[in-house]
């Protein structure tokens, strides 16, 4: 394990109708992840270096796999996700396709893809992480607002036309 994603739904789903979505109870779907590399490995292996934890697995495409199969899986609209700036389906990882396919193959519970729906999106990062919003803008997410009391932007995801 190199480290976890994590959705957070907040709010009334029953909500969720676009009419209803300007109250402070929005319904809402948090995604986070963090990649901590060898990090729980040093809880076996106390002799790794404190500095290689953080960064061993890094950089290597991971995060970027990880959220597109949770928000395929959650939303049941794989194609939203994969390079949504250009919509190309042929940029996807060849080694995500399988897993892709599977899903659509068996498609996502309806109990998950009838609430969550990418425009319930949001992730809440860090304003100095500069590489966590470089990958939710891959992702199609967009800086919404800033936060400047807890140093942080918040993303959502955006309808690309």
């Amino acid at each position: 394990m190199v480290g976890d994603v994590n959705m957070f739904l907040k709010g009334d789903h029953l909500s969720a109708a676009p009419e209803t979505r300007e109250g402070e109870d929005d319904f809402e779907v948090e995604v986070e992840i963090m990649i901590a590399g060898a990090y729980f490995q040093c809880i076996r292996l106390p002799m790794m270096p404190s500095h290689h934890s953080d960064r061993a697995f890094r950089r290597k495409g991971l995060a970027t796999e990880t959220l597109l199969l949770l928000l395929t899986y959650a939303t049941g609209q794989w194609s939203a996700f994969i390079y949504p700036h250009t919509r190309d389906q042929e940029t996807v990882h060849p080694n995500l396709q399988p897993y892709l396919d599977h899903i659509r193959a068996t498609q996502s519970p309806k109990s998950l893809t009838s609430i969550i729906t990418p425009d319930r999106l949001v992730a809440r990062i860090s304003d100095s992480n500069q590489p966590s919003i470089c990958l939710f803008e891959k992702l199609g997410f967009t800086v919404v607002r800033r936060v400047e009391v807890f140093h942080e932007v918040e993303m959502r995801w955006q309808v690309i036309p």
